[in-house]
């Protein structure tokens, strides 16, 4: 389901995952319109600037523009599903974070760490544990879990974790890696447990290099990797909440989130696990009926 705005119709593609790239593995480029410039999607008069303009070549620039704007709208607001307990600390099995599904079990990178802890925020991870929001910050939201470094035969240290304890993303590169290059010991180390980050206080997801780097480099990845080189291996990735946007904050689901972003009466298939609450996909629809 393409976004842009609501009042252009697309037609819905399919993609395979090998033509899939994470949100934060492109940038969004800057609008094309003048007038559209400094402003947040929900700040645009879309309706007034589309039934204004006559010229294909016009509104397929604005169109453009939209969908442009659609994800940087998405990137700067959150929804959390999947309730698990109840009490001060109210606690969630994922969250649509930014433009990223994020559920517990998942390995997060981090913008900073304590001075204390002695290691890059480049190279530390966060293994998730824990979605919560507290009653005394009622418009925050944060993650719990364990910080992990990567480390090999070269450095070794004394909390390096068995593959089985890690976090999956953790793992599937740990096998990866031994798996190219069984002669090299290459781990993570567990850092500390149970530190809590705010939401501001992570980048985005971790992505296994070897599932990430063919699809952004694949020459390179193919040629380091034949020779062996994998230490050298390295993707980059933009951070959630980095480009031109603002804040927009905690959604009620994923369609609240994307609003006029999408054709009214659009729906998203979900596992039967991922519990949204859906008070507002219900008002929309009793507010479409009677239009």
């Amino acid at each position: 389901m393409p976004i842009g705005h609501g009042l252009v119709p697309q037609q819905h593609v399919t993609k395979t995952d090998q033509s899939l790239r994470p949100f934060h593995a492109f940038t969004v480029p800057p609008v094309a319109i003048t007038d559209l410039k400094d402003k947040i999607f929900d700040e645009v008069s879309w309706d007034t600037i589309f039934r204004a303009t006559t010229d294909n070549n016009k509104r397929e620039m604005i169109a453009l523009d939209a969908s442009k704007m659609a994800a940087s709208k998405v990137d700067y607001s959150y929804s959390l599903w999947s309730q698990h307990t109840e009490g001060k600390n109210i606690t969630y099995y994922g969250c649509f974070f930014g433009a990223e599904r994020v559920e517990v079990g998942d390995t997060l990178r981090l913008r900073s760490l304590p001075a204390e802890f002695n290691v890059p925020a480049e190279t530390g991870v966060l293994g998730l544990r824990y979605i919560f929001t507290n009653k005394d910050f009622p418009d925050s939201f944060f993650f719990r879990g364990h910080i992990y470094q990567p480390v090999n035969g070269d450095a070794p240290h004394l909390n390096v974790v068995n593959e089985e304890s890690l976090p999956i993303a953790l793992r599937d590169e740990v096998q990866w890696r031994k798996s190219v290059n069984p002669a090299q010991s290459w781990g993570w180390a567990l850092v500390k447990e149970n530190v809590v980050f705010k939401e501001q206080s992570i980048r985005g997801r971790f992505y296994p290099i070897h599932r990430l780097m063919p699809i952004l480099n694949p020459e390179s990845f193919q040629q380091l990797v034949s020779q062996g080189r994998i230490d050298e291996l390295y993707a980059h990735l933009n951070n959630r909440m980095d480009g031109g946007g603002r804040y927009l904050g905690r959604k009620l689901n994923r369609l609240d989130a994307l609003g006029p972003c999408v054709p009214h009466g659009s729906s998203i298939a979900l596992e039967p696990h991922v519990r949204e609450d859906t008070a507002v996909t219900m008002m929309n629809a009793e507010q479409l009926a009677k239009q």
